[in-house]
């Protein structure tokens, strides 16, 4: 499998599966480790008889890792400086097996089998719905442990692994009867049939240049890492969908309120501003009524008729004094109308010069807009009987 790939989905954990191949059947043992940051930590060591036993105790949403070893699974320790060893790697049909290598300077150890002991194996696991997404052949991979246990020799599976200076120096199958081993990893002890696997952890975050192996068309791991990235992709996608659905729906609820609010004040607005549109009315109503009656002047009868009788000279007699007029004859169906800037003034005097003089200051006045003389009439006693219609301003 690509390291590269490995990055694109981090698998937190993994599970790993030792197929141990023996005369009485096949053997099954499950390592699921869990990487923290740059610790890869041994979360349970289990073993079971069946796959059906095996099965019924895994996740098999998690990908698994599958190591195959016992019958069937040859080992060779192979000379490089050896013209013997070289002649055998080089003959090996590598078409027909499946394999695992390490390589050390002066030595290159080989676990092989026959193509189809692999990925007959591979195929009975996927029926079982156990996604398979990578596989070791023989106990190689215990290697990479030793370097934390510094041992000289280690069991994997049974084969014996030899070390000189924390180097791989031989690799032989054990005879005899089984054996079993403990091995501390962490604060965890795995046995024998486990350390492999846990080597082969380390391997499958941290590609080691020293492992090897081949590969088959059988797995697919590409397609396991992009599904399970589909699958972590929808879910995120699928999540942050509720969250702005639950969004949306919280921002419409608070814009209906905030829209009711709103359409509240509004009508209130509406009937504030017909009020006042009502109100303004009357005011222009009473403002016209009050200008055409006089009342909005700033000078009330009184200053007229004041200003008018203190001016008159004392040869001068006044009849009659009309303040604002009736336009027209009063009718019970129509407004009274008055001539509010018109003041009617009649009366008779003895002397022209005092009736000239008088209406000449009162053209003057600061309060008389117009003055009109209506008429001038005079009897045979030289009395001069005048009437005079003034248009007052500033009203």
């Amino acid at each position: 499998m690509s390291f590269a790939l490995n990055k694109i989905v981090k698998f937190k954990i993994l599970n790993l599966i030792t197929v141990f191949r023996g005369n009485e059947g096949d053997s099954f043992f499950l390592l699921k480790v869990k990487r923290n940051n740059s610790k890869l930590d041994v979360v349970e060591s289990l073993s079971f008889s069946s796959i059906e036993e095996l099965k019924a105790n895994l996740d098999t949403k998690i990908p698994v890792i599958i190591l195959v070893d016992g019958k069937g699974i040859l080992n060779k320790k192979i000379d490089l400086k050896n013209d013997a060893d070289k002649q055998w790697l080089k003959n090996l049909d590598y078409e027909s097996v499946h394999f695992t290598s390490y390589d050390t300077p002066d030595f290159h150890f080989l676990s092989f089998c026959r193509r189809a002991v692999l990925e007959e194996l591979i195929g009975i696991l996927q029926q079982h719905e156990i996604q398979v997404i990578d596989f070791y052949i023989g106990g190689l991979t215990a290697v990479l442990v030793n370097e934390t246990l510094d041992r000289s020799r280690l069991l994997s599976n049974e084969t014996d692994l030899e070390f000189s200076d924390a180097v791989l120096t031989g690799i032989v199958k054990s005879d005899g009867e089984k054996k079993t081993e403990n091995y501390p990893i962490g604060s965890a002890v795995v046995s024998n049939f486990h350390l492999p696997l846990y080597g082969a952890a380390i391997n499958f975050y941290v590609r080691q240049d020293t492992i090897a192996k081949s590969t088959t068309a059988l797995i697919n791991p590409e397609e396991l890492i992009y599904k399970k990235a589909f699958e972590r992709t929808g879910v995120v996608i699928l999540i942050s969908f509720f969250c702005l659905l639950f969004f949306s729906y919280c921002l419409i609820q608070y814009l209906n309120g905030q829209n009711s609010e709103l359409n509240l004040e509004n009508s209130y607005s509406n009937k504030s501003y017909t009020v006042i549109k009502d109100l303004e009315l009357q005011k222009q109503e009473k403002l016209k009524i009050l200008a055409e009656t006089g009342f909005s002047s700033g000078r009330f009868i009184s200053f007229y008729c004041y200003e008018l009788t203190k001016s008159v000279p004392g040869n001068i007699n006044l009849s009659f004094l009309e303040m604002f007029p009736l336009q027209k004859e009063i009718k019970k169906t129509e407004k009274v109308s008055f001539d509010y800037r018109i003041i009617a003034v009649k009366g008779n005097t003895v002397s022209e010069n005092s009736l000239n003089d008088w209406i000449h200051s009162l053209k003057n006045g600061n309060w008389v807009h117009k003055l009109e003389i209506v008429s001038i009439k005079r009897d045979k006693l030289g009395v001069s009987y005048f009437e005079l219609k003034i248009t007052v301003k500033n009203v």
